[in-house]
């Protein structure tokens, strides 16, 4: 889909409610109207992750969702979405019935961290933003600009949060640690196959990726 491309992946992290992108129209007539994150990706290819999703109804090109309670809670909304959906599980053949839209593809499960080539499968990684970045290769993807990874706590309006939407309980940091096991194999995997992996999440524990802002890639 996206050959030679740059894909970018929408994560959970509470640093997106406070990142200061975009708070007035630009002066240019493809972006007026358009505010914080749809300004620079409305034209983006773009995979939200989980909750995510509820960011651009309109330009999020695909929904990605590895957690089949989730997929249950949100199913009304899922079966709204105009986009293409992509999913990695078990629990998520029960559901898939619900899904049974051309639009739906799920891959099977693969190696345990990395990014595995073989066609149809993907990574787990110990997250769906991590598996995302396994899919943005099948898809074709050279380079992929990761938001919302942050791996850890951030302050949002005075609040220490541990994700931009509202959630019941904290995440741990034992959470987080598992998410950052992954990084170091999938840093070597993507030089090996000539993948470029930029973080543009500010405050990021996520250290294998060199830093950049969003408005400089987007």
């Amino acid at each position: 889909m996206w050959p030679g491309g740059t894909a970018y992946i929408i994560g959970g992290g509470p640093s997106l409610a406070g990142q200061d992108l975009c708070l007035e129209p630009r002066d240019d007539l493809y972006y007026q109207k358009r505010y914080g994150l749809e300004a620079y990706l409305y034209d983006k290819h773009c995979i939200a992750c989980n909750d995510s999703i509820y960011l651009g109804m309109g330009w999020i090109e695909i929904a990605w969702f590895c957690d089949y309670e989730w997929a249950n809670k949100h199913m009304e909304f899922l079966l709204l979405f105009s986009g293409r959906m992509g999913s990695l599980g078990h629990g998520i053949v029960a559901h898939a019935a619900k899904l049974n839209t051309p639009q739906f593809r799920k891959m099977k499960r693969g190696k345990e961290f990395g990014i595995d080539t073989r066609p149809g499968t993907v990574s787990w990684n110990n997250s769906a933003g991590n598996a995302a970045i396994n899919l943005a290769w099948h898809l074709g993807a050279k380079r992929v600009v990761l938001l919302g990874f942050d791996a850890g706590e951030s302050v949002v309006r005075g609040v220490r949060e541990t994700n931009w939407y509202p959630r019941k309980g904290k995440q741990h940091r034992s959470t987080w640690d598992r998410f950052l096991k992954a990084y170091p194999y999938i840093k070597d995997d993507a030089e090996e196959l000539g993948l470029e992996i930029l973080n543009a999440t500010p405050g990021s524990r996520i250290r294998e990726f060199p830093f950049v802002r969003l408005e400089e890639v987007a």
